[in-house]
């Protein structure tokens, strides 16, 4: 069965619909699990002081004793996002979560192309995105805030784009590109 390309998008909408919707869905009905506080604590110390220092919320100043120095710092691309969306949102534990919840729905979408780019057929991408929309285990790294739900994406585009860099046949139309291509094996529209 051929897919054609408006039922294509339509179809991927609807995917990343219900990927969002199983995500966001009761979010702030569940305690933060593990360690997840510690990173709640440091970012919104960082929102308040621009130091990656731990929040102390019973009363609302930087910890006394911050025995997680070292723990505060790490993470920091992804907890300065979170720390971002206290700007505007109140640190809940729903709010905090956003931002994994965000980087699970843009995995759905890193699915379907990276599946695309391999395959080059959009059933079999649609197919990839759907199972990664309802995956537990990928729901459950999008509900968490930590930084794994940020790394999956970004590895597997990278890991996507190095692959197609070295190894896609160049099949466009500028005649610079199609030389490099042919002269080194190297398809350099993907190098940005």
């Amino acid at each position: 069965m051929n897919v054609t390309k408006k039922q294509a998008v339509v179809a991927f909408t609807l995917i990343l619909l219900l990927g969002a919707i199983l995500r966001f869905a009761l979010l702030g009905e569940n305690s933060f699990v593990a360690d997840e506080f510690l990173d709640m604590n440091s970012a919104y110390g960082y929102r308040q002081t621009g130091e990656w220092k731990a929040w102390d919320f019973n009363f609302g100043q930087l910890a006394e004793m911050n025995a997680n120095v070292a723990r505060d710092e790490r993470a920091f691309v992804y907890k300065w996002q979170v720390a971002a969306l206290f700007g505007f949102l109140s640190p809940t534990e729903a709010h905090a979560r956003t931002m994994s919840v965000l980087w699970g729905i843009l995995s759905i979408a890193v699915v379907f192309w990276s599946t695309l780019v391999f395959t080059r057929k959009k059933e079999i991408g649609l197919l990839a995105a759907f199972l990664t929309a309802v995956s537990v285990s990928a729901i459950i790294y999008s509900r968490r805030l930590r930084m794994y739900a940020m790394f999956f994406p970004v590895y597997l585009a990278l890991a996507t784009t190095l692959f197609a860099f070295y190894e896609r046949e160049y099949r466009g139309k500028m005649a610079f590109l199609r030389s490099l291509w042919q002269k080194y094996g190297l398809n350099l529209a993907y190098l940005p």
